[in-house]
């Protein structure tokens, strides 16, 4: 008898082990998924180095088999960098890895700049897989002016005098005051180049001139050549007499990678205007770079003959 129940207690213990649905939690995965974006910053100036991102995700739900993968990128040059290979756990593409390359603008020819980035899994759905990203490489602004008809640098290093005439203006007649429409000031559409940005203007001169013109951001990133701002000049026409005055207007690029520092281009325009019994006249001219004024200072110059003429310059 007691024999019997050995036996018994041991069999039970047998087929609980073997028990059917203890062995269907066993858990099975699922392949990995391959899936891939990148990002880079655009318009750039040329110059500036900057990065170029690819980000690898395993979209395949928890559980799911890793993502083991490779990756390059083909340059604009076509020439293809190292393959790096990593892996990647599946979360349902919560996180991605993440790589960086960065791209030196120097060289770089203006306008767009494609990069495609490669990814592959063999053993992965939706792999392998290519992406492309563009970077735009632009030129600093270059502030300009319409003056008769032909554009004009307003940069004091490329202004050669005389250039053009003076762009007159007039009328004759009537009211205190007398307004004319001034050329447009734009951004060089000659190359695609970053907008600019007019970060100041001061003055000097005769207060019976003014003008409307004010700072602004991105005049304009030179997609539309007559766009600019429109400005005006103001002439206080009740007393007769010669006026004239001085605009200072400092110009940048728009905060984009390699931008130039903020007011770091100088144009001057001198304004005049001639108020008569019979109206107002006057003219519009961008001034070059201004000339060094040396000061002049009374100089002794002593010469020596002796093995030859030789001189030295002394302050009195």
């Amino acid at each position: 008898m007691k024999r019997h129940m050995a036996s018994s207690v041991g069999f039970c213990v047998f087929v609980a082990f073997l028990s059917p649905s203890h062995a269907s939690a066993v858990p099975t995965t699922g392949p990995a998924d391959l899936g891939l974006s990148s990002q880079a910053p655009s318009p750039i100036v040329r110059g500036a180095t900057v990065p170029v991102y690819a980000y690898v995700y395993n979209v395949a739900p928890a559980g799911s088999a890793d993502l083991n993968y490779s990756l390059y990128y083909t340059l604009p040059d076509n020439s293809v960098t190292a393959t790096v290979n990593g892996t990647k756990a599946a979360d349902g593409g919560a996180t991605p890895k993440a790589y960086q390359y960065d791209f030196d603008s120097t060289s770089a020819p203006f306008g767009d700049n494609t990069f495609v980035i490669h990814a592959s899994d063999p053993n992965a759905l939706d792999s392998p897989q290519a992406q492309q990203v563009t970077v735009r490489v632009v030129h600093h602004a270059v502030p300009a002016m319409w003056v008769q008809g032909q554009e004009i640098s307003m940069q004091e290093s490329t202004v050669q005098e005389p250039e053009f005439t003076p762009e007159a203006f007039g009328a004759t007649g009537g009211g205190e005051f007398f307004s004319a429409a001034a050329p447009h000031i734009l951004n060089d559409p000659a190359v695609a180049t970053a907008g600019m940005d007019l970060d100041s203007i001061s003055s000097t001169g005769d207060p019976q001139i003014t003008t409307n013109l004010g700072t602004t951001t991105n005049v304009t990133a030179n997609d539309d050549p007559s766009a600019g701002i429109a400005w005006t000049i103001f002439v206080d026409g009740s007393t007769v007499g010669h006026y004239s005055k001085i605009l200072t207007l400092l110009f940048s690029d728009q905060d984009i990678p390699g931008a130039d520092a903020t007011g770091s281009v100088e144009a001057r325009i001198l304004i005049q205007a001639d108020v008569t019994s019979d109206g107002v006249t006057g003219s519009l001219e961008i001034l070059p770079e201004p000339r060094i004024a040396i000061a002049l200072m009374p100089i002794l110059l002593i010469c020596r003959g002796a093995g030859g003429i030789k001189c030295r310059i002394h302050s009195s």
